[in-house]
């Protein structure tokens, strides 16, 4: 099972018109995706998808078996896992551990959105089946307004988890704001309110709020392109020696079957984050449904593609 060809194949994917605006204002994605096709000496192909064009010949010729862990380009990873299981006919997760559940949650996701269009999402996402989705909340939109929207517009049951990326700053501004939010019962819960360098106002927030709260895990939060180091956050062993947070967002990257056992004996839940198409989406959730604490509903955006990479597109 040595890998006898790897090409790539850089794509412009399009949005869906309805958010294709206010997804074009972030810069933590883009439309650019890269598939990546892996063919092994056996003629066998895997896939794998990633926002980054890399040149991955220089593994041609490596065993994909010892491909599948450690410090191993993300997407060729991805590929090797697809490659390997089809070659012994198992499912993905078979090579990856036990599997605890057969079915995984995924919540849908946008960028901050006026409420006018959060409203007509959320009835899109819950038309997909979706029953949790992951809000980026910024201050240009009054956060109070966005949830006395969703709780018009959810239908029962349907939750919505509002990522700030540090955008309360502190825990004195967080705070008045966090106790409205935790009035709304469509309010699943937060992440990262405050940049996550700042353990006091964790511990303060952990105090008053009830509402769950998710920290990256083991770093910072906030995105500021000026300053890298504004908010490198704090170490995961610190983060749960001090009890900052219910849950961590994971990467999903070789680490998280190690993180999962962490979290295991910490009483911790998490969910993996891994943005691409329904190939990342796939292998997102046999990767999921193998960790005992990914009871949260992890996610792609695989749904925010007008026109994805496979011909029948997970939902």
């Amino acid at each position: 099972m040595k890998i006898a060809s790897i090409r790539n194949y850089p794509l412009q994917m399009s949005f869906i018109p309805p958010v294709a605006a206010n997804m074009r204002r972030a810069t933590t994605h883009t439309e650019r995706v890269t598939v990546y096709r892996v063919e092994l000496d056996n003629g066998i192909v895997g896939w794998g998808d990633s926002y980054y064009e890399s040149d991955l010949s220089e593994h041609v010729g490596r065993h994909a078996m010892e491909l599948l862990h450690g410090q191993v380009p993300d997407a060729l990873r991805m590929a090797c896992f697809d490659a390997v299981g089809k070659t012994m006919d198992v499912p993905v997760h078979v090579l990856m551990g036990e599997q605890r559940r057969p079915r995984i949650p995924f919540a849908y996701w946008t960028i901050d959105l006026p409420p006018d269009l959060l409203a007509q999402q959320i009835r899109y996402a819950a038309d997909l089946g979706y029953r949790t989705y992951k809000l980026k909340v910024r201050p240009w939109w009054d956060v109070i307004e966005l949830a006395e929207c969703a709780a018009e517009h959810a239908p029962p049951g349907f939750k919505i988890w509002t990522d700030f990326n540090g955008h309360l700053r502190d825990a004195q501004q967080a705070i008045p704001i966090l106790k409205k939010l935790q009035e709304f019962e469509c309010i699943g819960g937060i992440e990262s309110p405050i940049p996550q360098r700042d353990v006091p106002g964790y511990k303060r927030l952990r105090s008053i709020i009830d509402l769950p709260i998710a920290l990256h895990y083991g770093s910072g939060c906030c995105h500021v392109i000026s300053d890298n180091t504004y908010d490198t956050g704090v170490s995961a062993e610190r983060q749960i020696r001090e009890n900052l947070c219910d849950g961590f967002v994971l990467g999903g990257d070789s680490d998280t079957f190690g993180i999962d056992r962490v979290c295991y004996e910490n009483r911790k839940v998490f969910w993996i984050q891994s943005i691409g198409t329904s190939l990342r989406a796939a292998f997102v959730a046999h990767m999921a449904s193998v960790c005992r604490q990914t009871v949260l509903s992890s996610m792609s955006g695989h749904a925010l593609w007008e026109r994805d990479v496979i011909s029948d597109p997970l939902a």
